[in-house]
């Protein structure tokens, strides 16, 4: 499985959660502290993201660290 891939559905899973809160672009890049592109391009699975960031997201989007990585990856296949 390539990185990339991993990093669009995570891009795709914080847009959904995002979304579900009711929290538009704007107001989610300015409570992590980050210009509205960065989120953009994250959002997209343009950008790496770090440990920090991650649980940056998961305290302003207010949901526990299960929900949001099972929300995130849902998506992904399993190996058997």
């Amino acid at each position: 499985m390539k990185f990339g891939y991993v990093l669009s559905i995570f891009g795709k899973g914080v847009v959904t959660l995002r979304e579900k809160k009711g929290i538009t672009q704007e107001q989610l890049a300015d409570s992590i502290g980050q210009p509205v592109e960065y989120l953009r391009q994250l959002e997209k699975g343009e950008i790496d993201v770090d440990f920090e960031m991650i649980f940056n997201l998961i305290h302003q989007l207010n949901v526990p660290v299960r929900e949001f990585f099972n929300e995130e990856f849902d998506h992904i296949p399993r190996r058997v």
